[in-house]
């Protein structure tokens, strides 16, 4: 069955905004955010790009008052975590942004939008709640609201980093100190329906150090290579094991 995205009406709107935390002054502002520019002209595109601004501004500030001991490189680091296409997209999905917006044509027929389309809508979001709240107070507000809404992606931001960097870690690891790169093996086993779950094994020096599964072949090496980073910890002092 083929799913019709398009703008729900006024009321719904109304409950979109209890969603997102913020009553529009100017709900013009809100349609045109969700308005794609495959569908009008005065789509949100410029919207996206003042909300990309803000959003950046926001979390740099954030960041750079949590982590006051962090590095500078570490800092982009996180920074790019936290705003990249990715996270806006499970931003977008847990804001129920997806029966919002208006799509032409072409994209009405697919059976699900892209995912990018979210983080998008997201960031356009964010440039009309700019444009709409009171100067006075428009930062404070555009702060409560990107941190209300990054809240799950936040929380243990250093570890989650750890783990999405574990493949790299583990690498540098194993070169320096075991003259060795680590070894993946892939499995695939069937998953529920049409969606497959990867499995891996990652070695080092013939010897198995981790195991993981995932809907995707990276994941499972991710999950894998972050499993063996934990066992390392409890055996070695390496620098890298602990940054």
């Amino acid at each position: 069955m083929t799913l019709i995205y398009v703008a729900d009406p006024e009321s719904n709107l109304s409950h979109l905004e209890d969603v997102l935390g913020y009553r529009f002054r100017q709900r013009n502002l809100l349609r045109r955010a969700l308005e794609h520019s495959s569908h009008s002209t005065d789509h949100n595109e410029r919207l996206e790009f003042l909300g990309d601004a803000v959003l950046d501004l926001v979390v740099s500030g954030w960041l750079f008052a949590k982590f006051q001991r962090q590095r500078e490189g570490r800092l982009t680091e996180y920074k790019s975590m936290l705003v990249s296409r990715n996270t806006l997209a499970r931003v977008g999905q847990r804001l129920g942004l997806e029966p919002h917006l208006t799509v032409g044509e072409g994209l009405n027929q697919r059976q699900q939008l892209p995912v990018s389309l979210l983080g998008n809508a997201v960031e356009a979001i964010l440039g009309a709640i700019y444009l709409d709240a009171p100067r006075t107070t428009v930062m404070i507000t555009c702060e409560e609201i990107i941190l209300r809404w990054l809240e799950p992606e936040i929380h243990g931001l250093p570890q989650r980093f750890a783990e999405n960097q574990a493949k790299q870690t583990l690498q540098i690891v194993a070169q320096k100190y075991f003259d060795c790169l680590p070894k993946y093996i892939d499995n695939e086993k069937d998953g529920a329906g049409s969606s497959p779950t990867f499995i891996a094994e990652v070695e080092i020096n013939d010897r198995v150090l981790g195991s993981g599964q995932a809907s995707s072949k990276k994941g499972a090496q991710q999950t894998a290579a972050w499993q063996a980073i934990l066992l390392l910890r409890t055996e070695h002092a390496f620098t890298e094991l602990h940054d």
